[in-house]
């Protein structure tokens, strides 16, 4: 894998972090603050930081440097997190975003200066205290290292001569790694405490820093590194040889041109030594001074190391005896501030502050994470294709097989029917990787909600319902735009400002719900507003002026709320950055129908508005009722069938306007003469001895499709009409049958609205 290759990764993860980092601080705004979550949201931006900090993009590491100290504050205490903090971090995170998007397109650098200031401010974050050199290294000291509270391992015995012992306290099986950093890993921004985090996911960990590389102040070089860690990680058994090293590698791997690396595995013993009961007999003798300032001999060892204590005060260790510990050099020469010096290894098991917790607590159980491998979306769509001509090969040879009037039972009858098993295995393997959840296009729009608010003075929240909920790749990436607008939409025309709602009885803060759910083979998309409905008034009023209705035309409240979707349609007099530009509701019409989707809006004045996308979950393969009418052979969605049965003359009753319908369970149902509705055959004379296909539109809305008979049932392959040819009222696309002959597969709940949409809505009324 060459740079660009890599490269191309991290933003593929920045995406990842950047939606999780999103999620997160929604949730802390929504559903207050707790821990778990700001250090997810931590993480995810520490992510895009390291990695940045890898390939030298500056922008975005200073920027992300900036975002996490001011996420570090509120770590340290949540208190911290004031809703004016948290709306700020919301807006950081969209800059954030955006550097990323531009770091990646190669784009115009981003402008960050402004939100930086604000950050810096906010959280008193604008000045970096920095202590004296001297300071520093005459305090230089051992410090226990907290790793987000965990019981990190038992950890083992040093022997006399200052060598790490790999063995865990219960000589369970684990990893040793020895880790040393190079300069460039602290100055792109990468901290090694992150990493030991990471670790300790895995198990129970010890660290022991080496620090018998750091010279005298005279010799130090600010820009080097002195330190090295020896690690071990005790899995208790959970992870073998090669998939332990295998996770400890993918976590060293955004660093792993910036430091020394070396992983060992260490098999189980039986006679490993674990460490004394005595704490201070463990430590007490490799813990340097961790606060008082001169000499560290006759100090007590303190008896118990309270890692969330602060530094300063700490108790030195007991005295080191001469004969193990010489004399630092420095203490000669400057005996006037003298110098403790570091031992060969200093060793800190990680623990808790609360030993009696530590000694209740159970083992920690290592997480299984989920294997995963990233593939190129070309190969994707590749398979996706060979999928579909397998499916019409395996068409075409079971039509071959039975015109030859081979019987099902033979053993080519019984070889087809496992071909076609199989054939359906594959389908289902191969089109679940390409299912992906909703959520990230989701969270994109909380963004959106807040730049119009910003713009307009309104106050709204964007909630989410069902953002899990899977579909085709293709359909998500061509999702995006339409709801962008329609959530724009939401707010700038349905949420009236505050000042209206109040006076209205509302709360001052409109809501804009985005739900996701799977209904009658597709995936439906729904944005609901608790607004002021759309004002039919005013929208009858601007269809007029643009002359997109005549004055004598007789409208009913559905047919009025769908004039939002006619082209060039608005209800703004003015050009904002919102709305007034001539770009209405017909582009999103047009980028749903585009996926084989349909848009439709339901309204209640004074109460909100309703906007609904249902789009098919694939757009490769669905299954299909074949069916012939007027010599056509058709296909029609077996998702839209609810039952078929057979019509008789009897069953038939006329309306007054000549519609046709049939009572079916106490229900009267609309009947709709397929060929004629699509324009090949004239319209029926009697529908007896006809075959009724019961279908499902939009909205519940059920109709009787009459055709000449039903052929069979198979999977088919979808092919665009619309990129192809152009769209077709009530035809969804074509396919090609295993007789090679294409047929079109019917739309049901447009020609549902071909036959009489006011014909439709009177007859629900009657049922």
């Amino acid at each position: 894998m060459n740079l660009d290759e890599i490269k191309e990764t991290f933003f593929i993860e920045c995406a990842d972090q950047m939606v999780e980092l999103e999620t997160g601080l929604n949730t802390l705004v929504t559903d207050g603050v707790d821990i778990e979550t700001v250090n997810s949201v931590f993480r995810a931006v520490h992510s895009v930081k390291g990695g940045a900090g890898a390939f030298e993009l500056t922008n975005l590491v200073n920027f992300a440097h900036v975002f996490e100290n001011a996420l570090d504050i509120i770590r340290v205490d949540l208190g911290e997190a004031t809703d004016s903090r948290l709306n700020l971090l919301l807006r950081a995170a969209d800059v954030l975003n955006d550097i990323v998007v531009a770091t990646r397109d190669e784009g115009e650098p981003i402008e960050c200066a402004e939100i930086t200031t604000e950050l810096a401010q906010a959280f008193d974050i604008s000045e970096v205290e920095e202590d004296d050199p001297d300071d520093a290294i005459n305090n230089f000291q051992a410090v226990p290292i907290s790793i987000m509270d965990l019981d990190l391992g038992d950890g083992g015995d040093e022997d006399a001569s200052g060598d790490f012992d790999l063995g865990g306290g219960d000589g369970a099986p684990g990893f040793h790694v020895s880790f040393e950093p190079k300069p460039g890993l602290y100055l792109n921004g990468h901290d090694p405490q992150k990493l030991f985090r990471e670790l300790a996911e895995l198990g129970s960990l010890t660290a022991t820093c080496d620090v018998d590389k750091m010279p005298v102040l005279s010799a130090m070089n600010p820009d080097d590194n002195y330190l090295s860690w020896s690690l071990v990680v005790d899995t208790d058994g959970e992870l073998d040889s090669n998939t332990g090293e295998g996770k400890i590698t993918e976590i060293f791997d955004w660093v792993s041109t910036e430091c020394e690396l070396s992983i060992s595995y260490h098999a189980a013993e039986g006679g490993a030594d674990g460490p004394s009961d005595n704490f201070d007999d463990f430590i007490g003798d490799d813990l340097m001074d961790i606060g008082e300032e001169g000499e560290v001999e006759g100090e007590e060892a303190p008896a118990e190391a309270d890692l969330d204590a602060p530094l300063e005060g700490a108790a030195a260790p007991e005295e080191t005896p001469a004969e193990e510990t010489p004399e630092a050099p420095m203490a000669e020469e400057t005996p006037e501030t003298p110098i403790a010096e570091a031992p060969t290894a200093e060793v800190v098991e990680l623990k808790p502050a609360e030993a009696e917790e530590t000694k209740a607590a159970p083992k920690k159980v290592v997480k299984k994470t989920a294997q995963s491998i990233r593939v190129d979306s070309e190969r994707v769509d590749r398979l996706i294709n060979l999928m579909g001509e397998l499916v019409i090969n395996e068409a075409m040879l079971a039509e071959r097989i039975t015109n030859t009037g081979v019987a099902l039972g033979s053993e080519v009858g019984v070889a087809m029917a496992e071909l076609q098993s199989l054939t359906r295995e594959i389908q289902n393997g191969v089109m679940a990787i390409r299912a992906q959840p909703v959520k990230p296009v989701f969270m994109r729009m909380s963004r959106v909600v807040r730049e119009v608010c910003s713009a307009t003075g309104k106050k709204a929240v964007l909630e989410f319902d069902g953002e899990n909920t899977e579909v085709d790749t293709t359909v998500i990436e061509g999702l995006s735009d339409p709801l962008t607008h329609m959530i724009r939409n939401a707010v700038d025309h349905g949420i009236e400002s505050p000042e209206v709602r109040l006076a209205a009885g509302k709360p001052a803060q409109g809501v804009v719900k985005l739900v996701a759910m799977h209904a009658s083979g597709r995936i439906v998309i729904e944005i609901r507003d608790d607004g002021a409905g759309i004002n039919r008034e005013r929208v009858l009023e601007m269809a007029l002026k643009k002359g997109i209705v005549s004055p004598e035309a007789n409208l009913t409240d559905n047919e009025i709320d769908n004039l939002i979707f006619a082209a060039g349609f608005s209800t703004a007099e003015t050009i904002t950055d919102v709305s007034g530009r001539g770009v209405g509701m017909d582009v999103v019409r047009q980028s749903v129908q585009s996926l084989g989707g349909r848009v439709s809006i339901t309204s209640t004045p004074g109460h909100g508005s309703v906007f609904s996308m249902s789009l098919p979950l694939t757009l490769a393969i669905l299954d299909g009722m074949i069916v012939k009418e007027a010599d056509q052979t058709l296909v029609i969605p077996v998702s839209s069938v609810l039952e078929t049965l057979s019509l008789q003359e009897g069953d038939v009753t006329t309306l007054g306007n000549e519609d046709k319908v049939m009572q079916l369970r106490d229900k009267l149902i609309p009947i709709v003469d397929v060929g004629y509705e699509l324009g090949f055959a004239k319209k029926r004379e009697t529908f007896t001895g006809g075959t009724v296909l019961v279908v499902e539109g939009e909205k519940d809305c059920v109709g009787a499709f009459v055709v000449d008979s039903i052929m069979e049932q198979q999977q088919v392959v979808i092919k665009s009409l619309e990129s192809n040819y152009q769209r077709i009222s009530g035809i969804a696309a074509a396919t090609i049958l295993g007789n090679g002959r294409i047929a079109l597969i019917l739309d049901a709940a447009d020609i549902l609205s071909l036959h009489d949409t006011d014909a439709n809505n009177n007859l629900a009324k009657t049922g």
